[in-house]
């Protein structure tokens, strides 16, 4: 059997092992590059586990691509086995944007420091209607 763990802390870094020693094909996702890199260079995951020994059947990746793609096809299976399950999904997304949304355009003047530092110009007397300028922008 295929299985992939996402998350190579303590938690996913055993739970593939466990599987990999059952004689599974696992592939453990990190999310850094650097740790994925040390864990395939070191054969161990010290950071969390330093103690224990990687097998080399054990793969080890990084990258937010792979994790999108687990996403989606997680997605796409929950669709297909359930659509009260899919639409409750959706609006549980569409909550979390409002929010997102709602947090941008009523944020405080000290947020203007982190947007200067990502390269957005908040300069001008507009003040937070700046912001909903912002916030709409990524609708077109």
């Amino acid at each position: 059997m295929k299985i992939a763990v996402l998350g190579a802390g303590a938690w996913g870094t055993a739970l593939a092992l466990a599987a990999s020693g059952a004689g599974h094909e696992v592939l453990l996702w990190a999310r850094d590059a650097q740790q994925s890199h040390d864990m395939q260079r070191e054969r161990c995951n010290k950071r969390y586990l330093p103690e224990v020994p990687l097998p080399a059947a054990l793969g080890i990746t990084a990258g937010c691509f792979v994790h999108i793609f687990a996403a989606a096809v997680g997605v796409s299976a929950l669709m297909a086995a359930s659509a009260t399950a899919f639409t409750v999904l959706k609006w549980l997304g569409a909550a979390y944007l409002v929010y997102v949304g709602f947090r941008l355009v009523f944020s405080k003047a000290d947020d203007a420091i982190k947007l200067v530092a990502h390269g957005v110009d908040t300069t001008g007397a507009r003040g937070s209607k700046h912001y909903k300028t912002i916030f709409l922008r990524g609708f077109w």
